[in-house]
């Protein structure tokens, strides 16, 4: 695998961070968020985890590769008990995981098809895991550090909308 050049991580960065000014739901965010990693950095797959209300789990929201068929559908949603598996993992620590050989982990859950390679990083707001970016790849060691860093900009841009969003629908709450 290349690296990635710098111009192109400044387009990557550009378009995510332009790309959500007309977005009002998390469920745009979340989609757009998975949709634009895969188009520029040229994943498989890739999937985006919500903690979810009870705090335990960790859910599909939004997918691209053969987890999303068409439109914003996920097929056969996963739920992952926060600690379990690699991102369930990175909910727990709030750190980033590359497995370079998804064969040698014991706790690797396949999803849809076994896939050699993965990465994953927590999308953080106030400092806690709200979710996880998670992708795999049927190459070994496909993912770089470079990455690991390019995901977790990704990740605090979508971040910041998302809590955007919640304070908004928090304080229209409020006035109704």
């Amino acid at each position: 695998m290349q690296p990635i050049h710098s111009k192109e991580i400044e387009e990557i960065l550009v378009h995510f961070s332009t790309s959500m000014f007309s977005m009002n739901s998390e469920e745009e965010v979340l989609w757009d968020m998975v949709r634009n990693c895969i188009s520029i950095l040229g994943f498989e797959d890739a999937v985006v985890y919500l903690v979810d209300e009870s705090g335990e789990y960790l859910v599909q929201k939004a997918a691209f590769g053969p987890k999303n068929p068409e439109g914003n559908q996920i097929l056969n949603v996963l739920k992952i008990k926060i600690g379990k598996g690699v991102t369930g993992r990175v909910a727990e620590s709030g750190l980033p995981m590359l497995v370079s050989d998804t064969r040698n982990d014991p706790e690797y859950i396949e999803d849809d098809q076994l896939r050699l390679s993965e990465i994953a990083v927590p999308i953080m707001l106030d400092g806690k895991v709200i979710g996880v970016i998670d992708s795999e790849n049927s190459e070994i060691g496909f993912f770089s550090d470079q990455h690991v860093r390019i995901l977790l900009s990704v990740a605090s841009i979508y971040a910041g909308q998302i809590a955007r969003i919640r304070a908004e629908k928090k304080s229209k709450s409020r006035t109704v």
